[in-house]
């Protein structure tokens, strides 16, 4: 949605100089009274339709989820530890939504006081299972290092003009199966109006449950 900000700029800027028009003398002075004040205007706003119009170009192309590679099927999926240091949290939601099409996650959970990485599986405890996923207990098993040859989730973030992309990769040894983009820009006016947009942002799901979703298919 292009928003209030914009809507008002859009309509009421122009009002003003018709009203300015209409009201005015047409001589000499008024012609730059008319410019003096139509100035300002076009000085400070005109790159917002421009910003406006590359976030709605670059939402088609690149929001949401684009599969490349239909993945094949498991149950098992990894964290990668440069992009999830402490991933927790991300591998119980997963197994809160998927369990039992997946069963494992391997994840990275914060470093040593080595300052060597922890690596965990965790797995549902199946004495648990049966009632609210939300109250699953979970086996957390210590591992030298991740799996080899696993479908691993990556995030990473990356600028684009007067914004950000934020992607999450669904990767195997090498090869992008899948991504789920989300995209903001933002329209400031020297700090006293600002404006953003955002695509894929309101999503009922999180981002990653849709690349994990692949792999139970």
């Amino acid at each position: 949605m292009i928003g209030l900000t914009l809507l008002v700029i859009i309509i009421g800027y122009p009002t003003l100089l018709i009203w300015v028009w209409h009201t005015t003398k047409v001589k000499q002075g008024s012609w730059i009274g008319f410019i003096l004040l139509a100035t300002p205007g076009v000085l400070h706003f005109w790159d917002l339709p421009v910003i406006y119009a590359h976030h709605q170009w670059i939402c088609a192309q690149e929001g949401g989820l684009k599969v490349f590679m239909q993945p094949e099927k498991t149950d098992t999926v990894q964290f990668d530890p440069e992009s999830y240091s402490w991933a927790e949290s991300s591998a119980e939601y997963v197994l809160q939504k998927f369990y039992p099409a997946i069963k494992t996650v391997e994840v990275n959970n914060g470093n040593s006081t080595q300052g060597q990485r922890n690596y965990f599986t965790y797995t549902v405890d199946p004495a648990s299972v049966g009632g609210d996923p939300n109250k699953y207990k979970f086996i957390k098993t210590p591992i030298n290092q991740l799996s080899p040859n696993l479908y691993r989730i990556r995030k990473r973030h990356s600028p684009i003009y007067e914004g950000q992309r934020r992607e999450y990769l669904l990767e195997k040894n090498g090869h992008r199966y899948a991504s789920w983009t989300e995209l903001i820009s933002g329209w400031n006016s020297g700090g006293y109006i600002t404006q953003d947009w955002r695509c894929e942002m309101d999503t009922p799901r999180m981002p990653t449950h849709y690349l994990v979703d692949l792999l139970t298919k």
